[in-house]
């Protein structure tokens, strides 16, 4: 199998399972440029995730992720890691109240942001409906790595992500200078 399919392959699960628990992941990080040019621009080794109340969901998460022969791990930050076919998913806690809450490194870490940078309705790529972040957020992540993690250095990646994202937003008429005000720790 190629790394492209198992890529899809990996989403479409991601996206059953969560549907099956009543709760839904989605894809933030290096895939979600993709997602918003439909196509993959580069190969990825893994999928980042931002899951609704994966800290309730744990136990039935990793149990179903078992039965579809993922390796699964628990993360000290609280996270789950999957491994298979040469494919990592790293499933993050979000929870929604007034703000959206992103316990990105468990109890000592959180960031808050609007929760309508978490698309309700799923995006088409490749023939597969997949929920993804909206482009304020990954823009934000980029724009200020400290966020999650104070020794980020961008990478040739990360400027060439940023650069879509903020053509993309200006189409949309976005005000990228009030963007990072949005969010918090």
């Amino acid at each position: 199998m190629t790394r492209e399919r198992a890529l899809i392959r990996a989403m479409a699960q991601v996206e059953t399972v969560s549907n099956s628990l009543h709760t839904t992941s989605w894809v933030w990080g290096g895939l979600m440029v993709d997602i918003y040019q439909g196509h993959f621009l580069r190969e990825h080794h893994d999928i980042d995730y931002l899951t609704r109340d994966l800290y309730k969901l744990s136990k039935p998460l990793k149990e179903l992720y078992q039965n579809l022969g993922w390796q699964v791990q628990h993360v000290a930050n609280g996270d789950l890691m999957l491994t298979r076919e040469r494919i990592e998913v790293h499933l993050g806690n979000v929870t929604f109240s007034e703000e959206a809450c992103w316990t990105h490194n468990g109890e000592l870490g959180s960031i808050y942001f609007p929760v309508v940078w978490i698309n309700g309705q799923p995006k088409e790529f490749l023939n597969l409906a997949i929920h993804v972040v909206e482009p304020e957020l990954q823009f934000v992540l980029l724009t200020d790595p400290k966020l999650l993690n104070p020794k980020w250095v961008p990478r040739e990646k990360d400027i060439a992500a940023r650069i879509f994202l903020r053509a993309l937003l200006e189409a949309k008429k976005v005000r990228l200078a009030d963007l990072r005000n949005l969010v918090h720790n």
